[in-house]
């Protein structure tokens, strides 16, 4: 739970900084350019970003550059936080 709490808590201070500098109230695209090496921190990181949505801080999240097992492993556990469908792109 602790670690939970603070990657959510990280992730909104950093998305709130962007913003403040951007000088926007919500950014279009968050995206994870890497995925973290553990998977359960996967998990708690897309988490957080879904609660980014949620909160209206931003409007689409996505991933790059992983590999087919990791993005299948978030695809499972993924909110559909748009209300359209989660989809995998090549």
């Amino acid at each position: 739970a602790a670690v939970t709490a603070a990657v959510t808590a990280a992730a909104r201070a950093s998305c709130v900084r962007s913003l403040r500098a951007l000088r926007i109230d919500r950014a279009d695209l968050l995206l994870m350019h890497w995925p973290p090496a553990d998977d359960g921190l996967l998990i708690i990181a897309w988490a957080a970003m879904e609660a980014l949505v949620a909160e209206g801080l931003v409007v689409s999240i996505g991933v790059a550059n992983f590999s087919e097992r990791r993005l299948r492993l978030l695809l499972d556990r993924a909110r559909d936080t748009a209300g359209e469908g989660l989809a995998a792109g090549d």
